[in-house]
């Protein structure tokens, strides 16, 4: 195995990523945001069942 001047293989896929890899981590993030969103709006939305009695 030569070091010096030959191609040389990396096996990780942090360096190098395909557009399909990419464009699925795109889709995730954007549903993730998605969803993070739409709890949010429940959450607000939400009223208490109980008043905590003082």
């Amino acid at each position: 195995m030569s070091f010096l001047g030959g191609p040389r293989r990396v096996n990780s896929t942090l360096k190098i990523q395909t557009p399909a890899a990419i464009s699925l981590i795109q889709k995730i993030k954007a549903e993730l945001q998605k969803r993070a969103e739409l709890k949010a709006k429940r959450m607000l939305l939400k009223v208490p069942k109980r008043q905590v009695k003082r």
